[in-house]
Formats: C-alpha cells, sequence, structure tokens
C-alpha cells in the first residue's frame, strides 16, 4: 500500500524526498543511503522564494531539503564539521516526529540518524542445513563465513564447524 503523497508525486507536486519516500507497506523503515552531493537551490513557498540546502541522496530522483538539525547530525555521526566529508558515505536515513510551529502539531520528517541500522537476526541454522554445511566445509565447497552470513550459528555448532577444518 503507498502513502497518498506519491499520487501527488506522480503528478509532479512533490518534488522533494520526504518521509513518505521511506514508507514500506504502511511503516517507515530506515534505510542507509549514501549523499551524492549538497547545494543550495531555490524553494518556492506561498510567500515567495527561499534558498535552501538540498542534498541528492544515490537511488533517489529528488533531492533532500536539508536543515540544520540534520547537518547537525551528520557532524555527530562523521565527526567532522566539513561536509565534503559527508559525500559518498553510507548514512542511516530515517523518520521521526517533530513539532512542527507551521502546523502546530507533531508532524513527521526525514533525519539522518545517528544510529547504524539494526542488525536483521538471521534465522537459526537446522540440524538438516548444518550435515549439509559439514559436508559442503570438509568438501571445501563452502565455509563458515558463508553459512554465518545466511544464518545464526549457536557457539555449539560453530566450534563443531571449526573443528572440521583442523
Amino acid at each position: 500500500m503507498s502513502n497518498w503523497r506519491t499520487l501527488f508525486e506522480q503528478a509532479g507536486q512533490q518534488p522533494y524526498l520526504g518521509h513518505w519516500d521511506l514508507e514500506v507497506n504502511c511503516k517507515f523503515e530506515p534505510k542507509e543511503v549514501v549523499i551524492e552531493k549538497f547545494f543550495v537551490a531555490d524553494f518556492k513557498t506561498k510567500g515567495g522564494t527561499e534558498k535552501k540546502v538540498m542534498a541528492n541522496i544515490a537511488g533517489y530522483s529528488k533531492p533532500m531539503i536539508v536543515n540544520k538539525e540534520n547537518m547537525k547530525r551528520l557532524q555527530k555521526v562523521f565527526g567532522t564539521g566539513g561536509y565534503e566529508d559527508y559525500i559518498g558515505k553510507p548514512v542511516v536515513l530515517t523518520v521521526e516526529k517533530t513539532f512542527s510551529a507551521t502546523d502546530n502539531d507533531m508532524v513527521d520528517c526525514l533525519r539522518f540518524s545517528i544510529r547504524p541500522l539494526p542488525k536483521k537476526q538471521l534465522p537459526p541454522v537446522s540440524e538438516t542445513e548444518l550435515a549439509t554445511a559439514k559436508a559442503n566445509i570438509a568438501a571445501g565447497k563452502s565455509s563458515i563465513e558463508k553459512l554465518e552470513s545466511l544464518r545464526t550459528l549457536t557457539a555449539e555448532q560453530r566450534k563443531e564447524l571449526l573443528e572440521i577444518n583442523k
């Protein structure tokens, strides 16, 4: 299911990256992104035009408006105030609630996160898979690292697999 704002995007009325662009199945999901460049551009408002800092984000065709809060977070993540140092490096983009004086309400907004993406828990290896893995590792067709990229091993299972390599 898509956010209603995507209809306005199709009509050319959502020219900037927004929180709705991180929506998957009606939930906002943080995403690791790479900033391609920063630039200053005109932003049209009801009262006229003002200059805004924007960023091109790899994988998105629309620029993101970057406010001071997001720049402070990038400085914290990368340990430097030099914005050139943020370009080409991975950073997590997420959605947070923020008070909007304009709307006099809490609204969703895009934020660069100071935390890394949580690691997804891999499913455990079954006894059948473990037996197959033992045979493949012994034959040189696989490795413990390859198995651990797909499944979670217990300490005991890992120990068993390490014994094969001795």
